[in-house]
């Protein structure tokens, strides 16, 4: 089951450090990634920053070179 309040904490995390705080299409992507890694059995916040954080820069990164 999905804990909504380390989910929460995480997507917090991610958007601060991100500087997507206004960016709904970005908190949309960050909020997905994370359900999708809590899916596969991270229940830990900061092992959840982590793996999204890697993933989500490589998402941006593969997009600047469109």
């Amino acid at each position: 089951m999905l804990d909504t309040l380390v989910l929460n904490a995480a997507l917090k995390t991610l958007c601060r450090e991100f500087k997507v705080e206004r960016d709904r299409q970005c908190v949309l992507r960050l909020t997905t990634l994370l359900i999708q890694l809590s899916k596969t059995g991270i229940t830990d916040t900061g092992e959840l920053v982590a793996n999204a954080r890697r993933d989500f820069a490589a998402g941006l990164n593969s997009e600047d070179l469109d």
